[in-house]
This record gives C-alpha cells, structure tokens and sequence, in this order.
C-alpha cells in the first residue's frame, strides 16, 4: 500500500532508458518519490538495473511493471524495426514469465484468454510476482551488493513496493472475457503472497472508458481483493481530451477511490491537482516520464523517438519550441522579468541570467539537428529533433518543474481554477484558443467536482 502525505500523491517517474539514468540521482534526487521499471527492461538488463537501484537510486521505492499486455497484442507490436524479429527485451521476458506467454511468441500468436486454464492461471501468477520479486535482488547479490544493505539495516533489500499482477487491455469487444481474469490475477496474487501489497493495473482503451459497461468494469475492480489500483487509459492524453471523455475518465478514477487508493500511470498535472484540492478522488500517486510520457498507447509496447518540447509552467504542458517562444517572448525583454513570469528554476536561471541577452538564452531550449531515421516498412527519412544538449536542458527544467507542481501547497479549488483561466486568457491571444483549451477543460472540472458522474 502506498504510504504517503494524502495532502499530495506519490511522485512516481518511469525509467526509460539506460543513459538517462543519470537524472534519477544528483541534482534531481530528491524531486520524486517512486522509480517505476518496465518489466521488458528488467528483463533484458537485469544487472544492470540491479546497479543502478543499488548505486544511484539506493533507498528509493519502486515497483515493476511486467508488461504482461504485451504478449496479447498482433507480434507487430512486439517486432523489431531493424530486425523485424521480435525485440530481444520482448523474448527474455517471455523467458521469465514462462507459459503460455512463451510457447504463443513463439509461435508468433498472441495470447487469448482461453490460454489460462486451470492450474495454469496460478502457476503464471506465481512466475509474473517472482519475476518482480526476486530478479534484481538475484542481481545484486550475485555482485555482493546485498552486504551494503545489510548494513544500512535494510530488511527487504531491491524489492517491490506492491506486486502487479498480471493484466492485459480490455476494450468493449474483449471486456467480458478478460475483465474476469484479470480480477482473478488479483485474487490469486494474494493468495500466494497474502502479506505484501498487490496492485490491480487496469487498462482500457477509451471506447471502453465511454460505454455502460465501465460500470461493471468499476464493480468488479472495487470489489476485488486489490490494495490499490492503478490507472492507464490507453492514448488518453489529459491536454488534448475532450471534456466529455476527461469527465468519464475523472467517473472511473473517482468511482474506484471511494473504495481504493488509485494512482494514474501516465498523468499530467490534473490528477496531482485534483489529488490536492479533491482528496475524494483518493488520487495516491501520479506517474511520468522524463520529459515525455504523460500519456501513451498500449501499442506498439516501447520504443519511439522522445521528441523534446519545452514545459511551460503556467499552462502545464509541453509546447513545441517556437509557441513556447511565442509565449515567453512577452518577458524576454529583462531576465527578471523572466524569472518572476515564466520560471525560475534552476536551469532557467542559469541561461537566461547567464546570456548576454534573455531571448539568446532561452534559444539554447531548442537547438535543432537533422537525423536520418531508416526502419524496414517506411525506409529512409530525415526528421529535425533537438540537439543532446538542447533535450537535456528541457528534460532537466521539466523535472524542476514537476517536482515543483507536486510540491505545490494545497490550495482551494476555486484558487486553482482562477489561476487556470488567467493562463488561458494570456496564452489564447498568442497562441489560439484552442492551445490552451484544456485549461478552461480542467478548471471546470476542478470546480464542479464531476457534476453529473
């Protein structure tokens, strides 16, 4: 169970990949709370994850995601671009989860509910929650790291703060037949380990989000044996949605923390303000990425090209460089100006307060280079993306700027709703209506507390 402060939620960040690791310790140490691992990541660098939970994020809590979904999906979700054969991160979690996941990828056949049957069902829970357990602990004391926690007085060293049981996606067509299985994943899970913590993770694509049968979606989940229950709406971006699908997605949250601890796995900052100023929503903690992964599809499982956009404070979201420029064009004229109308952190003061002139220093967010991008079905491209530099500087603002937001003291809701609407009225005339319409979105449904759910 999620131990926290019920006045904010647990800020949780998701680990994307090995050389970005170093944000998750030195200057940005204390700005989050949990580390979130994907379970194919795990899988395929065990030590070296091992290594970097014992080293640079030592006492920090985390859980696993096992990333079961991935296996129920067409093999082209799971297939390589530069191989077309199935990622190897993909193959060596098979491997830990064994069957039927196993035998079906090699196949290449996704798994279907048929395939857990009888004593089955257990014996791949116990392998999903061993998998969680006992990899990077196995990890760690193969390279005698184990002694360093033994004497810091660590019980439990490298293991899970909650067990995630199995889960896969469930849309209108497939809700029937999975929604009973992944409930009985929970149930099973606690069976085998009846003292530890166990996480529901729902996933649902948002047709099955819109339909009556959420309600018993909802039934079930709050009735299960879950600890708590995490959140994941498939492509369901909180700065993009329409107020109707974001006043059902607030239903389902809402619904299930009258009986349960939520946390949202890929969020914006709504639910870690609804988490302050509505504690009914019972919102425990919010999850991200670095920089990026606010939200995200079911499919394909990983990978991508992380685009880098600049994260304006006031309108809590990531504006491509030049509408980023637009807005703070406005107080580029002096680097106070800056710093008291746009952002102080850190990193912004050291480029605009250390430029010759403001608007030089603000240009460092968005140095642009040329690459070339070849894959197997769409072949050769060239596309524009940020220098190295220039992600790092955005990526590392980003990070000051949550960590401030979750940090945020509690105010009340007709406060924040003000503030949302004064952001929106500055950045329509420069950007449209329609760029910062969620703001107007939020503030509605920060005010009304879901009316009419």
């Amino acid at each position: 169970m999620i131990a926290r402060d019920r006045s904010a939620p647990v800020h949780m960040v998701r680990y994307g990949i090995h050389r970005e690791a170093h944000y998750f310790c030195g200057e940005f140490a204390d700005s989050y709370d949990w580390v979130v691992f994907n379970g194919a990541m795990v899988a395929d660098a065990a030590s070296g994850l091992a290594a970097f939970a014992s080293s640079k994020a030592t006492g920090k809590p985390f859980i696993i995601d096992p990333q079961t979904h991935a296996f129920q999906h067409g093999l082209a979700s799971v297939e390589s671009s530069k191989t077309g054969g199935i990622k190897r991160s993909i193959l060596k979690l098979a491997d830990y989860l064994g069957e039927p996941v196993k035998s079906r990828l090699s196949s290449w056949r996704p798994v279907t509910p048929e395939d857990f049957s009888g004593s089955l069902v257990e014996a791949f829970v116990a392998r999903v929650a061993d998998f969680q357990l006992n990899t990077l602990r196995t990890q760690a004391a193969a390279r005698g790291e184990l002694e360093y926690y033994q004497f810091a007085g660590i019980a439990a060293p490298l293991e899970p703060e909650s067990v995630v049981a199995p889960y896969f996606l469930m849309d209108e067509t497939t809700v029937d037949d999975w929604l009973p299985l992944n409930v009985r994943f929970v149930e099973c899970s606690k069976q085998l380990h009846p003292g530890r913590s166990v996480t529901l993770q729902l996933v649902v694509d948002q047709g099955l989000l819109l339909s009556d049968q959420i309600n018993n979606v909802i039934d079930l989940v709050v009735s299960s044996r879950a600890d708590q229950v995490a959140v994941w709406v498939d492509r369901l971006d909180e700065v993009q949605a329409p107020a109707f699908v974001l006043k059902k997605y607030l239903g389902l949250l809402k619904a299930i923390g009258k009986s349960k601890p939520v946390s949202v796995l890929y969020g914006s900052y709504l639910p870690v303000i609804l988490a302050k100023v509505r504690p009914g929503y019972n919102i425990a903690g919010v999850c991200h990425g670095l920089e990026y992964g606010e939200h995200r599809p079911v499919v394909p499982v990983g990978g991508g090209i992380p685009i880098s956009k600049f994260y304006y404070p006031r309108v809590h979201a990531r504006l491509d460089y030049f509408d980023a420029y637009k807005l703070a064009s406005r107080h580029l004229g002096s680097a106070s100006d800056y710093m008291a109308n746009v952002c102080d952190c850190p990193v912004c003061t050291e480029l605009i307060g250390g430029a010759t002139r403001p608007d030089e220093g603000f240009a460092l967010y968005g140095e642009p280079k040329s690459i070339r991008v070849e894959t197997r079905h769409r072949g050769v491209s060239y596309r524009n993306i940020p220098t190295p530099e220039a992600r790092d500087r955005c990526v590392r603002h980003y990070l000051h700027v949550k960590s401030r937001e979750f940090r945020e003291p509690r105010r009340e809701p007709a406060v924040v709703s003000k503030e949302l609407r004064d952001a929106r009225e500055e950045a329509m005339a420069l950007l449209g209506s329609s760029a910062v319409g969620h703001l107007k979105v939020w503030a509605d449904l920060i005010e009304k507390e879901g009316d009419g759910f």
